[in-house]
């Protein structure tokens, strides 16, 4: 970590909306700052750099990764830009925060990740429901057996967002579909607290532009257990999950993307609920395991993986071969 006031130096690459709630929470924490933001367009960059008070507005990419102000980079560009510019910034040895899905596929990630260690960088795909305290609730109620053996996990992530070709749910030349985007969570979800499946089946509605509009999934353990998840973009439902055992059930309430509570219920006993208020949007969690990993050196967070990201993009190119799913430039 290089000096400023001790602090973690971070530089944004894009300026969206996934940009902006990273960037709120950034300036609550306590070991980070941000010094540099970067947009193709330099003056979205100054207008962002004056929200956020920022230092460094630049008007290229490359500019941040060049940038001798900036330890880490966080990246939140359109999906199928991760690739290229994950690697352009371990080049230049800069620490790597990207945004899910970290790329296209597995063969992209895999790149990703072996330049990672080659530098001995620390790379991270910013999956943020992963590193919600309920979920070490959720997992402690497993491991101890409150609701007996596994049998099923259910999760839905579905929205209504009006068609438009242009835009990037819809459209394939920016990674559209809902099983990228949104059913990430769910897939990540089920493989956070189930494991890899020992076999996957899905099925997705098309719509004109190509891209999975909705799909369900079905994800098979050697335990028997079984996940039903799906993810769509053309319909709301609540964004909710629940945990099925022998012996009774554990609710993550909406939203499961980013937890506050969680609910223990078992056969004939009253039902258990366990609070856990976030600060800010919720970043904050991923942001203090992203300062402690470079504080110690390590390369990866225990919350997610780098096998845990090749893992999950192997999974979601397996279900884009069922369905027929390619990208331009694949």
């Amino acid at each position: 970590m290089t000096d400023k006031n001790s602090k973690l130096r971070w530089g944004i690459v894009a300026t969206g909306g996934i940009a902006h709630s990273m960037a709120h929470d950034l300036l609550l924490a306590e070991n980070s700052t941000i010094t540099a933001v970067a947009s193709r367009n330099i003056e979205n960059a100054k207008v962002f750099a004056e929200q956020y008070n920022i230092e460094h507005a630049h008007g290229s990419y490359q500019a941040i990764f060049d940038s001798s102000e900036v330890d880490v980079v966080y990246i939140a560009t359109p999906h199928p830009m991760h690739h290229q510019l994950v690697l352009a910034a371990l080049e230049q040895n800069k620490h790597v925060v990207c945004e899910k899905p970290i790329t296209l596929n597995r063969m992209q990630a895999l790149e990703c990740v072996t330049l990672a260690k080659q530098k001995q960088l620390f790379l991270l795909e910013a999956v943020w429901m992963r590193f919600f305290p309920a979920f070490e609730q959720v997992k402690s109620w497993m491991s101890s057996n409150e609701i007996g053996d596994i049998q099923a996990l259910e999760a839905s992530f579905c929205i209504d967002i009006p068609f438009d070709e242009n835009h990037r749910l819809y459209n394939p030349n920016l990674g559209g579909g809902a099983l990228l985007d949104l059913g990430i969570y769910p897939i990540s979800l089920a493989h956070m607290l189930l494991g890899s499946p020992s076999s996957v089946h899905g099925e997705c509605v098309k719509g004109v532009t190509g891209v999975d509009e909705l799909n369900q999934i079905s994800l098979h353990y050697d335990t028997g257990a079984v996940a039903y998840l799906r993810a769509g973009s053309r319909t709301a439902r609540p964004i909710c999950a629940t945990v099925f055992g022998t012996h009774g059930k554990i609710d993550i309430h909406e939203t499961f993307l980013c937890p506050a509570k969680v609910t223990l219920h078992k056969h004939s006993e009253a039902e258990t609920s366990v609070e856990f208020p976030f600060k800010g949007k919720g970043y904050n969690h991923q942001i203090a395991a992203v300062e402690r990993a470079i504080a110690c050196n390590a390369l990866e967070t225990p919350q997610m993986r780098h096998g845990d990201t090749l893992e999950i993009m192997q999974l979601m190119d397996d279900l884009r071969a069922q369905w027929g799913i390619r990208y331009p430039g694949e």
